[in-house]
């Protein structure tokens, strides 16, 4: 193999991070995995500064692993937002306030190498198709609970993506009718209820009928939160605010989970993420539901209620293997 190295990029509301990947060690138990970077997301000042630090984090990876640049075939990146793959243009993204940002050619001329733009979300249910949770699936939904709430649908092997590239906007389905309003401009979209931010609005409503609890005590007085592992940790704890917190977060995590079953009825649901991490209290809250809820549930297959295999390398391995 003449190019055997891959950089993947997953470029995120909050963080930004880079892999190095050897692409003949693929099915190795870290997957070929020779270096990792990350840093905080600069997005305010721009898809330039953005650039900058990608390359930065780029030949910070190739340096320790002394691999030369010449070497490697292509960097993939992940973004959220409506991606155009042809143009390498972000089209719009609400997390990070790009519009029209020609970010694969802004780090093409920078990093000097072949550039591919996909959807983070549709990255990361690449990864996991290949690689993780959904491997050997030919229909799957990969979810993403994070800064946003992502999915990516996998129709016959193929991701979908629509015909203008925005499709598989699974976080921007209402779940709420005339519920909060969302930084896409709609009301009760899933984002605002299963993003960390969603979470965190949550946990204010519901702390503010609360203030005797454990968790109020790790509020700025105001009922706010800085941390989503503050409510976990206080639920670990037996916590009763951070119990209904839960409650509340789980039950709108299972109202979307089963329209995007009812819609595309998958082998495989798997949800990732940094939020995707606390499986062990969604999965045995929202399996009775699918009885329930899913459309015909007792004449199919059932689809089958998954963590995320990959966790948060999920669209880092998805970035890498986008012309794989």
């Amino acid at each position: 193999m003449e190019k055997p190295y891959r950089l993947g990029i997953d470029l995120g509301g909050t963080n930004l991070g880079v892999l190095l990947l050897d692409i003949r060690k693929i099915d190795d138990i870290d997957h070929g995995v020779l270096a990792t970077k990350q840093c905080p997301t600069r997005w305010r000042d721009g898809y330039e500064a953005v650039a900058d630090d990608m390359t930065e984090l780029c030949l910070a990876c190739l340096e320790e692993a002394q691999v030369d640049k010449e070497a490697v075939l292509y960097a993939g990146i992940g973004s959220p937002g409506v991606i155009d793959s042809e143009k390498g243009l972000i089209l719009f993204s609400s997390n990070l306030k790009f519009l029209k940002a020609p970010m694969a050619e802004a780090l093409q001329q920078r990093l000097d190498l072949p550039v591919s733009l996909a959807n983070d979300a549709n990255a990361a249910a690449l990864g996991e198709a290949r690689l993780g949770a959904a491997q050997g699936c030919r229909d799957a939904v990969v979810i993403t609970l994070g800064t946003g709430v992502g999915g990516g649908v996998i129709v016959d092997g193929k991701i979908l993506v629509g015909f203008n590239g925005g499709g598989g906007e699974l976080g921007h389905h209402v779940v709420e009718a005339h519920g909060r309003i969302c930084s896409c401009g709609r009301r009760g979209c899933w984002e605002e209820y299963c993003s960390a931010h969603g979470l965190l609005q949550t946990a204010k409503e519901v702390l503010l009928e609360h203030p005797a609890s454990f968790l109020w005590q790790q509020t700025d007085g105001n009922g706010c939160l800085q941390d989503c592992r503050d409510i976990f940790t206080a639920y670990d704890h037996g916590d009763r605010a951070a119990n209904e917190i839960i409650r509340l977060y789980t039950k709108m995590l299972g109202v979307g989970i089963i329209n995007m079953i009812n819609l595309f009825q998958p082998e495989v649901l798997a949800i990732g993420g940094g939020l995707g991490a606390r499986c062990d209290i969604y999965i045995p809250y929202i399996e009775p539901l699918l009885q329930q809820e899913v459309f015909a549930y007792q004449w199919m297959t059932p689809t089958r209620l998954v963590p995320a295999a990959l966790g948060n390398d999920a669209g880092l391995f998805g970035a890498a293997l986008l012309l794989n």
